[in-house]
């Protein structure tokens, strides 16, 4: 699809826009600073439930529009390089999905780096995962990072011969700490979240270990027999090229898998739903890809 004239000019518009709001090449505590200064005040149907709730010592907050089943939900994984986190900012986006979705989604607030380094974002999504699945369909949904806990769990899950979620969203992943994707070089100046340097964020995170590593760096996980998996990348991403070698490997071990290259958009573009009509068409159609799986259970 090529972009109109005026969809170019809004797009560059709103890129600037982000870019100018959030240096994520700040020191850390900075752009922390700045993540909690874009408090969002919180806006939800009045139908809509909310609770926060404790799950394994960790915070966790359930979202129920009117009339969802709460045995079928989604399982979110909110982005942030696993070292940011806002939880203000994540409830509204946690309310705007469930509500997208029609679906009771469940949001995990698991810790972050330097405090707490790899693996203990894992370590702590598996046991809550494995707490409250049983005898419920649950569907997974990750946003940047955490579309790496997710695939970490989906391939925990089938080393341990246990049960897959029904199926996975993953929306502009990070899957790669090494940065080899092609796009991280050409999308430099297009994307709004670029990091300079990259690697920062990652230390953090892996603290000397080898970044290499599949549970580091998902993108090198084997792949087979996974639960169905929809990708969204975007064009002016510099961590497109993550989504679409995971999709090539999927395909290639046969595992059930869609994919979509979103032209025109950036990094987390989902988020803006209510002001790009494209965001509103991705996330229409995740929710007919997870409530079709649904459907098959």
């Amino acid at each position: 699809m090529i972009l109109g004239g005026a969809c170019m000019l809004r797009n560059h518009i709103l890129r600037n826009l982000i870019k100018k709001k959030l240096n994520l090449s700040k020191p850390l505590e900075e752009v922390r600073k700045d993540v909690r200064q874009l408090r969002i005040k919180q806006k939800r149907r009045e139908s809509t439930y909310i609770e926060s709730t404790i799950i394994n010592e960790t915070p966790c907050l359930w979202v129920v529009p009117d009339g969802c089943d709460t045995n079928r939900f989604v399982l979110y994984l909110h982005g942030g390089g696993y070292c940011l986190a806002a939880y203000d900012t994540t409830v509204q986006r946690t309310i705007d999905l469930a509500e997208s979705l029609k679906m009771t989604t469940l949001m995990i607030d698991y810790p972050v780096a330097p405090e707490y380094p790899f693996p203990s974002a894992i370590e702590k999504v598996n046991s809550i995962y494995e707490n409250i699945a049983d005898n419920k369909q649950v569907v997974l949904l990750g946003e940047s990072s955490g579309c790496g806990l997710v695939l970490n769990l989906m391939v925990s899950l089938r080393e341990k011969k246990k049960r897959q979620p029904v199926a996975s969203v993953l929306l502009t992943p990070f899957l790669d700490a090494t940065y080899t994707g092609r796009s991280y070089t050409i999308m430099k100046e297009k994307d709004p979240f670029y990091v300079k340097p990259p690697y920062i964020i990652s230390d953090y995170y892996t603290r000397g270990q080898n970044k290499k590593d599949p549970w580091i760096s998902p993108l090198f996980h084997d792949v087979h027999d996974l639960a169905p998996i929809l990708i969204h990348v975007a064009e002016y991403d510099t961590l497109a090229d993550d989504g679409t070698r995971l999709y090539e490997k999927l395909k290639k071990a046969h595992s059930e898998v869609e994919y979509r290259k979103w032209t025109g958009m950036w990094h987390l573009f989902h988020m803006h739903h209510d002001l790009i009509p494209e965001g509103k068409k991705a996330m229409e159609a995740c929710k007919k890809f997870l409530h079709d799986k649904l459907e098959t259970v």
